[in-house]
């Protein structure tokens, strides 16, 4: 067995966490890597992945510092780390995900949207086809790895029963070792909550033949998979935060654009920091993903009509405790004009 990276899609802040740490509003002093001094600290919400190709890319051909920024990355201690610390204002900018900010904004915290780094949904179910599995329909009464996400089961449990199963045919499973392992193991018979790009890359390389359906496709409304945040309050009146907001993802843009056209020079930028993957996989994934960093927008464009569809699925699928205004968490107007890389 190749040497599997162990990967569990964050859990969306549960309640508990969030009113613990008396999040509401956060107009805290500035963390260290604010961008005051041209050096500004990005949160990631995983470990470097080819996820963070268009990121990883703008830092090795210099885009950051041609916007006189020395750009920082760096991986959170744990999965609920960067809402609260961008709220607080422990932390300038961090990755996050669409439902995950639209939770926070309901839960009080004091984040917004600023662009989208992947602008489509990637939470799949991965299932491996076998003489007993070729097909969703196919995994009644079988296990399904699972994270524990609550959202991403609730999601998932709704698509399946719009593909015909029932309460009794749903089997979550909860995993631990990683969502790749559990598959070879045959300790499941698919995953939900795991990316096509990745994860179908790794079981493909252990010899399983997986196929994947996005949750876009099957029922539920799609979202931008991952994005990134900025604290609200200080977006709206600090004009030295907004400055450097605008230089980061006008530097973000350039990686973007780049990682598209090249994918060597992609792999090249993420390969010393993803960590766990063979070199052919880290190249298959790059492939995979460098393609999803195209917006038909332009570069991280965002539709507050798209969030205000899922945030209306949250709510009726009881995911959120009040009703949100996607208007609010999301704030285009940092973006390199018309989506522009240039």
């Amino acid at each position: 067995m190749r040497n599997l990276s162990v990967r569990r899609r964050a859990t969306l802040l549960g309640t508990s966490l969030l009113l613990a740490a008396g999040i509401m509003t956060a107009c805290g002093d500035d963390g260290a890597g604010s961008g005051a001094d041209g050096k500004v600290s990005v949160l990631l919400e995983w470990f470097p992945n080819p996820d963070h190709i268009s990121l990883y890319t703008a830092q090795d051909m210099g885009a950051f510092e041609d916007e006189d920024l020395t750009v920082k990355f760096q991986p959170p201690s744990n999965n609920t780390d960067s809402l609260k610390m961008v709220s607080l204002g422990q932390m300038p900018l961090a990755i996050s995900y669409a439902n995950a900010v639209i939770n926070a904004e309901a839960q009080g915290l004091d984040v917004v949207a600023v662009a989208a780094l992947i602008p489509t949904t990637l939470n799949s179910l991965i299932l491996n086809r076998t003489d007993d599995v070729q097909e969703i329909a196919d995994l009644k009464g079988k296990p399904i790895g699972s994270s524990g996400d609550p959202v991403s089961e609730a999601m998932w449990a709704y698509a399946l029963k719009e593909n015909g199963f029932k309460d009794e045919d749903i089997k979550f499973v909860a995993i631990n070792q990683g969502y790749s392992p559990a598959m070879i193991s045959g300790q499941v018979s698919a995953i939900i909550g795991a990316y096509p790009n990745i994860e179908s890359v790794e079981l493909k390389e252990n010899g399983l033949d997986p196929v994947s359906y996005a949750v876009g496709d099957v029922g539920v409304p799609t979202y931008d998979e991952l994005v990134l945040i900025a604290n609200r309050s200080k977006l709206a009146k600090d004009k030295d935060y907004q400055d450097v907001v605008k230089r980061f993802l006008a530097g973000a843009a350039k990686g973007a654009a780049r990682a598209q056209e090249d994918h060597a020079a992609a792999l090249d930028a993420i390969k010393p920091v993803a960590k766990g993957y063979s070199e052919e996989s880290l190249r298959d994934m790059v492939d995979l993903t460098a393609p999803l960093l195209e917006n038909p927008d332009g570069f991280g464009q965002m539709d507050v009509a798209e969030w205000q569809a899922l945030a209306d699925w949250l709510l009726a699928n009881g995911q959120l405790d009040k009703e949100v205004d996607a208007a609010v968490v999301v704030n285009t107007d940092f973006l390199p004009e018309g989506g522009d890389a240039q």
